[in-house]
């Protein structure tokens, strides 16, 4: 079995070069710091609020939403937070930060106040420090310690799952000059909690599985109202209610061969200009009305969230796997976009209408490939033979759709996906690395095509709306990728002499060129990249896309599994009606500006904040599978290559896309990365990103999802 992966952009979270010092097993002592400069008070200051992530290293970065007191030209940045301004948050926390500037110049942070604490309750191990006990969280990035003061019984390396109490939680804790946490040794007060639910011993793979989801506060029950809503909703017959009746057009579903929420569908014919592309949607809205408790669930939840081995559906299954989900032979209701193409795949104009349509057959991706391979000789080729010419077809425009793309100033990233293939117990047998075909491709690009058109759309026609923004790199993350990029040998093309808006050309450049100097070249060249670009986030006002290279662009076309997409499906579905049932644009259109309400303002919010929980949910679950398979090979070698130089070792990632750490301490005294991360010095042994390394796993710990390495000599 397989994991299922969703269709979306590959635009995730940065990261930056680490900024610990050495540690080592030593006596407790604090350096005396130097006095600071004096400051500005943060009081004095112009303030910003966002969500705080921290980096699991002492420093952190804020998610900026609304820049206030006059911080002008922020826009919606992520500042940095130096380990001595953190004030005790945790990744999720909404914050307020004090905006000032470094002594090197750069943009940074101090947390002000803490106005929203995220998580509820934390997972950890239980660890006995004299005579009292600790609560180590499973996720590095929650930043604290915790004190159990009682609760439910627990013993030393139990996981457990615990609230935090006390009114030190909710501001911003106070310490004394001699108080310390005795599992980091950092000068931080432990936060007192109390365990509510113990799932037995830390290594122990089920334990850990169950404490992710519970410390994650993702809903995994629909309420009772919204339960019945669904079987409401699920035995309404279906019937053309003035929509536009495609029942008899060739349209069919591609999709992994496990899906069974099949948002999209997909039609396609040539015309004396070009092609008429036809994108067809789960019409989730009609099901889901604004305000019901179906709704209230959906928000609440965000996003489905897709673990190795289940599902944690955003709408009860009866509607995402059934009277929603587009499967092959049944009539369903969908939104269907439009797009006139010309011969170059330009858009020339496109229209979005409610419609009905009946899918011809449920195509996987597998089997559609190899008909596109092997033509006639494939053993699919009579389940596709409906379809065949129109696949072929559609290759070629996705070919041409590429290609604008790029010319845009589309980012093109490696594919670092890790499909985890479990046995007939469960358990993991193999990592492999994903590798996407022609008809993977085909979708994708067709569904970009969809969500951009869905963008125009919405805006000409002055609708509230969420879009999907990725906003372009600052100028100091460009300076640090460029240093990276001289070091591994790569031409870094300018990236830091042009402005940011301009710097998709040469990063386009820049994974050309890595792209032929071989597979790790690549990987690592892929990944330093994504750490130089912003977060994509949702955000009820129009902006570029910086990784799509597109002005404009939305997600619609997934709003079984997505909030936002279900948002603006219900307002564009509404407006269609009121237009007489079309809703046109052209490429040539200035657009209006959309209208920003509270609602669309809120919907953005909520979503990428529950994108975030979704994402680190889903890591962190991957990552605990990885470990339980990699557990079992102990000892083994294994072809890695270097993909990142911190202070505090080497990180090595194998072809699986498993990723662990060679510390400092399997060096020679002395070893140390460079300041710019890009290479790690030991003695006369010199390893920079990407090149190729052999190593031996010596650990893989399921509790934290952590593997270690040796170098193997």
């Amino acid at each position: 079995m397989k994991r299922k992966r969703g269709k979306k952009e590959k635009y995730g979270n940065r990261g930056a070069k680490k900024r610990t010092a050495r540690s080592s097993a030593r006596a407790l002592t604090f350096d005396r710091r130097k006095p600071k400069v004096q400051r500005k008070r943060a009081k004095d200051l112009p303030t910003v609020h966002g969500v705080f992530d921290y980096s699991g290293d002492g420093y952190g970065f804020c998610r900026v939403d609304t820049p206030e007191n006059g911080a002008p030209g922020l826009g919606s940045v992520d500042v940095f937070i130096p380990p001595d301004s953190t004030a005790g948050a945790m990744t999720g926390d909404r914050v307020a930060v004090a905006i000032r500037r470094s002594e090197a110049g750069r943009t940074e942070g101090e947390i002000v106040s803490i106005d929203e604490r995220v998580n509820g309750s934390v997972a950890g191990t239980v660890v006995p420090v004299g005579a009292r006990f600790y609560i180590r969280p499973k996720n590095a990035k929650l930043r604290v310690t915790f004190r159990a003061e009682g609760g439910v019984p627990f013993d030393a390396g139990d996981l457990v799952l615990a609230v935090p109490v006390g009114k030190e939680f909710f501001e911003r804790p106070s310490r004394r000059a001699d108080e310390y946490d005795p599992l980091t040794l950092k000068r931080e007060a432990p936060l007192p909690c109390v365990v509510t639910k113990n799932y037995g011993k830390a290594e122990e793979m089920h334990a850990n599985y169950d404490a992710v989801l519970d410390a994650s506060g993702i809903p995994t029950v629909f309420s009772r109202d919204a339960e019945a809503e669904a079987e409401e909703a699920a035995r309404e017959a279906v019937v053309p209610d003035g929509r536009v009746d495609l029942r008899e057009e060739l349209i069919f579903t591609l999709d992994g061969a496990g899906a069974k929420d099949l948002d999209d569908a997909v039609s396609l014919k040539r015309t004396d200009g070009g092609y008429e592309l036809g994108v067809h949607i789960a019409d989730v809205s009609h099901y889901v009305r604004e305000g019901g408790a179906l709704d209230r669930d959906a928000r609440d939840r965000g996003t489905s969230v897709y673990f190795t081995d289940k599902v944690v559906p955003m709408l009860p299954v009866v509607l995402s796997n059934g009277c929603c989900s587009l499967s092959g032979g049944e009539e369903r209701y969908t939104l269907s976009v439009v797009v006139t193409l010309n011969e170059k795949g330009e858009r020339v104009k496109a229209s979005l209408f409610p419609s009905l349509i009946k899918s011809t057959l449920r195509g996987v991706y597998s089997e559609a490939n190899d008909v596109l391979e092997s033509g006639k000789d494939s053993p699919f080729y009579e389940k596709y033979s409906a379809v065949a010419d129109q696949l072929s077809l559609m290759w070629e425009l996705a070919c041409l759709l590429k290609k604008k793309r790029t010319a845009c100033g589309a980012v093109e990233l490696a594919e670092d996906e890790a499909a985890i293939v479990l046995g007939d117990d469960g358990a993991p047998s193999d990592v492999v690395r994903i590798e996407r075909g022609k008809t993977e491709r085909i979708i994708e690009q067709f569904m970009l095509e969809a969500n951009i058109a869905a963008a125009s759309i919405g805006t000409d026609n002055g609708l509230p709306f969420v879009y999907r923004i990725h906003e372009e790199p600052s100028a100091e993350k460009l300076g640090d990728l460029a240093e990276a990029l001289a070091v591994i040998g790569v031409d870094p093309h300018g990236v830091d002499r042009v402005p940011a808006r301009a710097s998709y050309g040469p990063i386009a450049e820049i994974l050309k060129d890595a792209e032929g100097m071989g597979q790790n070249v690549f990987d690592t060249v892929s990944g330093i990249v994504l750490r130089s670009m912003m977060k994509a986030k949702y955000s009820p006002s129009p902006g570029r896309h910086f990784g799509i290279g597109a002005d404009l662009y939305c997600h619609f076309t997934s709003p079984i599994r997505r909030y936002p997409d279900l948002f603006i499906h219900r307002e564009l579905s509404s407006a269609a009606y009121a237009a007489g049932g079309t809703l046109e644009t052209c490429a040539s259109s200035v657009g209006a500006a959309a209208k920003r309400t509270k609602k669309s303002t809120d919907a953005a919010a909520v979503s990428t904040d529950r994108e975030m929980r979704a994402v680190a949910a889903e890591r962190q679950i991957e990552a605990l599978f990885i470990a339980e398979y990699m557990r079992g090979r102990v000892g083994e070698e294994f072809d890695a290559a270097v993909s990142s130089a911190t202070p505090f070792g080497l990180f090595v990632r194998l072809p699986n896309t498993a990723e662990g750490l060679v510390p400092i301490t399997e060096f020679p005294e002395g070893a140390e990365a460079a300041k710019n991360g890009a290479e790690f010095v030991s003695g006369d042994e010199r390893y920079r990103l990407g090149d190729a390394i052999k190593v031996r796993l010596t650990g893989a710990d399921v509790t934290t999802g952590k593997l270690t390495f040796t170098l193997a000599r």
